[in-house]
């Protein structure tokens, strides 16, 4: 096995100045996809923080992801407020409440004075912050 050379430093450097000039294209292509994907993507079948973008051959997939912190006294304001089976389609207690799957869709579809309730103190109960988004190119099957 041959003995490898050391690189010069200006060879170093070529090659961290490439590199980083290659994060700065895929930084540049990622924004670009991504607003594409915001601006005419749809979002799939059951997927809420998901939007689809479909190619010929490749689909763009942008995930958001988010963080959802329930403030306990307001959920438990909303327990007192509606009923049982109600409260059980929002909210599930672990040491703390979290939001359950399908909650928002849910909300939304309460009719009513007492839906509207309903839906300002499930809302007033939820501190949301984006988190940042993944997107993610695959190759399409061939059909």
């Amino acid at each position: 096995m041959k003995k490898q050379h050391s690189p010069s430093a200006a060879n170093i450097d070529a090659k961290a100045t490439e590199y980083l000039a290659a994060q700065k294209e895929v930084a540049r292509l990622r924004t670009e996809l991504s607003d594409l994907v915001r601006a005419v993507g749809k979002t799939p079948h059951n997927a809420e923080k998901t939007m689809l973008l479909e190619g010929a051959g490749y689909d763009l997939r942008l995930s958001t992801r988010t963080e959802t912190h329930v403030d306990t006294a307001g959920a438990l304001a909303l327990a007192k407020a509606c009923p049982p089976k109600i409260f059980e389609q929002l909210f599930s207690r672990v040491d703390k409440f979290v939001v359950c799957r399908g909650a928002h869709k849910f909300v939304s579809l309460l009719p009513g004075k007492s839906g509207t309730i309903a839906r300002e103190r499930f809302y007033a109960a939820l501190d949301t912050k984006e988190m940042g988004s993944q997107l993610k190119v695959t190759k399409r099957k061939q059909k």
